[in-house]
């Protein structure tokens, strides 16, 4: 079985991905990681971008085409933990592909918290004017929506640190460790 996590942009889905993986010996993919490798900006041209200057250049169609792609390909997995994207799940086929993979755990955490993680970090979606705490709260609660449409387990991580969210994991997924 597989466990995949989704969630908002800089929830924790790669940090806790990769730890869960290495301490139960699962193989971790990052699909963002994946779409940065697939993209070829020029041969001329190969340093390292992130996935905002990713988004920066393609525009956000050609973007979301990138990431279902990516995403579409990933089949025949076992104990692997994948991390999406922040915006993979919006697409209602990369989810239910995702979903026929494994187990889709939604890592939530509040509106208030995460805004200022991202503010801190200066990472608020470039979609979204910054300094806005309204613009950033409508778009939260669109997307988790959606989040806790489609995942088969919601795990608050407001106030949970990696320890407790890895361990939290562990024994209520259990299933997914092959117990």
């Amino acid at each position: 079985m597989n466990l995949i996590l989704c969630g908002f942009k800089s929830c924790g889905k790669t940090t806790v991905g990769k730890i869960f993986a290495q301490k139960y010996n699962y193989n971790f993919i990052d699909t963002d990681h994946l779409m940065l490798n697939t993209h070829k900006i020029s041969e001329k041209n190969k340093k390292s971008i992130s996935i905002s200057e990713l988004y920066a250049i393609l525009g956000a169609e050609n973007f979301r085409k990138l990431e279902s792609e990516v995403i579409l390909n990933l089949k025949d997995l076992t104990r692997t933990v994948i991390s999406t994207g922040g915006g993979a799940i919006i697409n209602k086929e990369n989810c239910l592909h995702l979903k026929s993979l494994g187990k889709l755990v939604y890592l939530y955490i509040s509106c208030e918290k995460l805004y200022s993680r991202l503010k801190l970090k200066n990472k608020i979606p470039v979609f979204i004017e910054k300094n806005n705490f309204d613009a950033f709260e409508k778009y939260f609660y669109e997307r988790k929506n959606i989040y806790s449409q489609y995942a088969n387990f919601i795990l608050d991580t407001t106030d949970k640190n990696l320890q407790q969210i890895i361990f939290y994991l562990k024994k209520n997924y259990g299933e997914i460790n092959g117990k």
